[in-house]
């Protein structure tokens, strides 16, 4: 999984050290639990350099990590750091009239972008602006929404804590079916589906209340339902075609990371 670093944070200087390794310990805290929440890595992509960041004027960000006693997590950060910068030189994109190439890829890529500072950042839409050419060459623009993270309130919108509840109707053993009601089976364990719960992705809308993973140990892809309180059910299905393309793809890449 990947977030991606909304560069206009730096503009908020921390008005004291304590403040700024406060802003630093929520961000960090927010890719730890998301690793914890989708059993993934997380990394961040951004076009800046994170050994660079000044966060009040006597402290960087390399300053902080050097105070981190947790010799783990202060690997895991600096794993998280991507060292490649991206960048976009079109179309354009700005926030509140202010360049943000960050929140453009999160828009691009279909990314979260994530932001230190929540006192700065207490949306979890951000509304951006993007300016193109036509083909008559006058310039268009387009309002457009950004997922955005800079807090743990945020973090449970996007990436909530879900829970796997089996249903004896899919069972392996015994499935409960109606007269000539085909069934389709959950063929993994409870444990495992949680497992792959944990990784699965849906269509990016609110209301959706499926989603999708492949479980490689049996060649299938498992489909799973969301009940009240992101609590969900599983089963397996040989209808490739109940998951989308674009889901299919996400599914891949996520794949390739693991």
């Amino acid at each position: 999984m990947k977030y991606v670093f909304n560069e206009l944070s730096t503009t908020h200087i921390a008005p004291s050290i304590s403040i700024a390794h406060r802003w630093m310990n929520t961000f960090f805290e927010i890719c730890k639990q998301s690793e914890i929440r989708t059993k993934t890595k997380i990394s961040i992509v951004t076009t800046l350099k994170f050994s660079a960041l000044h966060l009040h004027s006597d402290t960087s960000f390399t300053n902080w990590v050097r105070t981190i006693q947790d010799v783990d997590f202060r690997r895991k950060i600096l794993a998280m750091v991507t060292k490649d910068q991206i960048k976009i030189d079109y179309p354009y994109y700005y926030y509140e009239n202010n360049p943000c190439q960050g929140l453009g890829v999160a828009f691009e890529k279909e990314h979260i972008s994530i932001s230190y500072g929540p006192e700065y950042w207490a949306n979890h839409e951000l509304n951006i602006t993007r300016e193109q050419f036509d083909t008559d060459g006058e310039v268009t623009k387009d309002t457009l929404k950004v997922n955005h993270v800079a807090s743990m309130e945020h973090l449970d919108i996007y990436v909530p804590i879900r829970k796997f509840k089996h249903n004896p109707k899919h069972d392996r053993v015994r499935p409960i079916a109606n007269k000539d009601e085909d069934v389709s089976i959950l063929e993994c364990s409870n444990e495992w589906a949680f497992e792959l719960l944990c990784k699965a992705v849906g269509e990016i809308t609110a209301n959706d209340k499926q989603l999708f993973y492949f479980d490689e140990t049996v060649g299938k892809y498992i489909i799973f339902y969301r009940h009240a309180d992101q609590e969900y059910h599983a089963y397996h299905t040989n209808d490739e075609n109940e998951i989308s393309h674009s889901v299919k793809e996400e599914i891949a890449r996520r794949l390739k990371e693991t």
